[in-house]
């Protein structure tokens, strides 16, 4: 496995499990897009494994030694900065799988519902999700008629200049506020989205996981799953 700190490596193990599991096309044909790739790990390790692999983030600073990795390494792997608020299957077209790690909670309402569902219509198989959720659901946002609970949390503030809010790699790229939102009204959320089911893994275990931390596999299928929402 590439080298980085230990708890990327449990973080990486599980997504690259979950991965192999529920992948119904051989890695080699398999195309995979990365959102919010940061590092490129998660990218990286998947191209290793041999699948075709596109990561896509709004900073390039974190990206670069990634696309100097991958030109040594001659993978299947390109790297392209770009909002992931403007990607859609009109512009990047579909994956067989997509990694939506530590990506979720830096988006606000009413984005994050238009993001998600353009994640849905460029899904073949499946999303891989990591991300923070609000454990009281003090704060609430509505969409298309359904109402979600959650926190909305402080990004920047609003008197930051765009050069600032880029500075801050662990932050939105340029929104004040994320909504985090509880459990159940993700769970809630991403079935209306149109996936027909979600799980949440616990095995691999990652000793590390925050408890307002999840990983969730939303799964693309047929039959009762609703309609999309873009």
């Amino acid at each position: 496995m590439i080298h980085n700190p230990n708890f990327e490596h449990e973080k990486i193990k599980r997504v690259m499990q979950i991965t192999k599991d529920l992948l119904k096309t051989p890695l080699a044909e398999t195309r995979i897009l990365d959102f919010g790739c940061g590092h490129g790990w998660y990218s990286i390790q998947a191209a290793l494994l041999g699948a075709e692999v596109l990561g896509m983030d709004g900073r390039t600073v974190r990206m670069k030694g990634a696309i100097t990795d991958t030109e040594k390494l001659g993978l299947k792997l390109a790297f392209e900065q770009v909002d992931i608020r403007q990607v859609s299957v009109l512009t990047h077209g579909r994956a067989d799988v997509i990694f939506f790690l530590g990506i979720l909670y830096h988006l606000d309402a009413p984005e994050v519902f238009r993001v998600l569902g353009n994640v849905h219509a460029m899904c073949r198989q499946f999303v891989i999700i990591d991300t923070h959720t609000a454990l009281s659901g003090g704060a609430t946002v509505e969409y298309l008629g359904e109402v979600y609970q959650g926190e909305s949390v402080v990004e920047h503030s609003e008197e930051d200049s765009q050069a600032v809010r880029l500075s801050r790699q662990k932050a939105s790229l340029d929104n004040a506020f994320s909504f985090y939102f509880t459990r159940e009204s993700l769970f809630r959320l991403l079935g209306n989205t149109g996936f027909t089911s979600v799980y949440q893994c616990q095995v691999p275990h990652e000793l590390q996981k925050p408890v307002d931390r999840i990983t969730l596999v939303a799964m693309k299928g047929e039959g009762n799953g609703k309609k999309g929402m873009v």
